[in-house]
């Protein structure tokens, strides 16, 4: 580190060349941390991009937001599709799951048949989303984006984001499976049998 007034004599240049140095890090984040490190260093004002760029700062935490909520919206309302598929087969199985009563099973074996089911087709689901995402990701990050030092768009890579969503999607999908269910679990097989010797 030197100073500017030595720097302008290196570049053999007059007061107006430099006015500040800039310190390039790796991880953008850890700004605040290294400029409190180097005002021990220097009686010069350290001041991280944060405290310049404040709006900059506030931008990126609404984007974060509003990218928070529109996955969670999405996968809320995945939720809510696959709440009706397994309420429908529930509908349509109602003869299926007396006759299994009436063999023997109880009602957490019930319970468990729809779970599995409901949990397969969240991993399905959720892998597929995965693949099909990482791919969309990929074409994103290849569209020209030109300004200032960007020449594509900037999109960050994180295993952790992958790793939320799919852990979300499975609970999702594991509650919206198990209300219908639960509700398999309580048809009486006395009933339907009634019904069925009837439609004989």
């Amino acid at each position: 580190m030197v100073s500017i007034q030595t720097a302008r004599q290196l570049f053999s240049k007059n007061k107006s060349y430099a006015t500040e140095i800039l310190v390039n890090i790796r991880d953008y984040s850890h700004a605040q941390k290294v400029a409190s490190d180097l005002s021990h260093l220097t009686s010069f004002k350290v001041e991280p991009w944060q405290d310049g760029n404040s709006q900059l700062d506030s931008a990126n935490v609404l984007r974060d937001i509003i990218a928070v909520a529109v996955s969670l919206t999405i996968l809320i309302v995945a939720g809510f599709g696959i709440y009706n598929i397994m309420n429908m087969t529930v509908n349509e199985k109602i003869k299926e799951i007396a006759i299994l009563k009436a063999m023997g099973f109880n009602g957490k074996d019930v319970i468990e048949i729809f779970l599995t089911q409901s949990v397969v087709i969240g991993l399905i689901g959720g892998l597929t989303g995965l693949v099909l995402g990482r791919i969309i990701v990929s074409i994103v990050d290849n569209i020209p984006f030109k300004i200032v030092t960007l020449t594509t768009l900037p999109v960050e890579y994180r295993a952790s984001d992958y790793i939320i969503a799919f852990c979300f999607g499975i609970i999702i999908t594991f509650l919206a499976g198990y209300l219908p269910a639960r509700k398999a679990s309580k048809i009486d097989p006395g009933g339907n049998f009634a019904w069925l010797k009837r439609e004989v």
